[in-house]
């Protein structure tokens, strides 16, 4: 990260998360590396940073692609509109990152005393129940975690703007939606 002297800054913060790492201009070039041969080999660049090609004039100008800071309308319009682009290319990587392990993760989190049961009756259940592998308690997990999936996907659990916080609330709305649709189920049943 650049050392800005205070805390790092938002664009910092998103090129760390993304794995990768921001290199200002006034960073010293790297002298190439001779190997046993005499001949020059590439420096050896960190993972994260093969394939990432910044131009020059990037690093050294922070109004790329205008010469400048901006004259006139237009060419504000047209900053603001290469940045818009892209911070959504951040978003989409970020996105990206959260990816449906996040989802699955908090589905079965929300069944997990199903899970318990199901697990459970794997032990200790009766000779009948064991027999059959608990299919009954098996059906009814997998049916709680496909719910919790759909209700997850409706609160927009994978929005990448929201913070933890806000996605533990959107869980436990998850979990009280499952709750209420069973109940109605149950109630329809009877």
């Amino acid at each position: 990260m650049a050392d800005t002297g205070g805390s790092p800054s938002i664009w910092d913060r998103t090129i760390s998360m993304l794995g990768l790492r921001s290199i200002p201009a006034s960073t010293p070039p790297v002298p190439p590396q001779v190997d046993a041969t005499g001949n020059p080999s590439a420096p050896q660049q960190p993972q994260a940073e093969k394939g990432i090609k910044v131009a020059d004039e990037v690093w050294e100008n922070p109004y790329y692609p205008l010469n400048g800071p901006p004259q006139n309308q237009e060419e504000r319009e047209y900053l603001q509109r290469i940045i818009k682009e892209e911070r959504d290319a951040v978003s989409s990587a970020i996105s990206r990152k959260l990816n449906d392990g996040d989802l699955d993760s908090a589905a079965h989190g929300n069944c997990a005393d199903l899970y318990w049961e199901y697990n459970s009756c794997l032990r200790n259940g009766t000779w009948k129940e064991r027999g059959t592998f608990c299919n009954s308690r098996k059906l009814k997990y997998k049916k709680c975690v496909n719910i919790q999936k759909r209700n997850l996907q409706r609160l927009n659990y994978m929005d990448p703007t929201l913070t933890p916080r806000e996605r533990v609330i959107i869980e436990d709305e998850a979990d009280q939606m499952y709750l209420r649709e069973m109940a109605r189920e149950q109630e329809s049943s009877t």
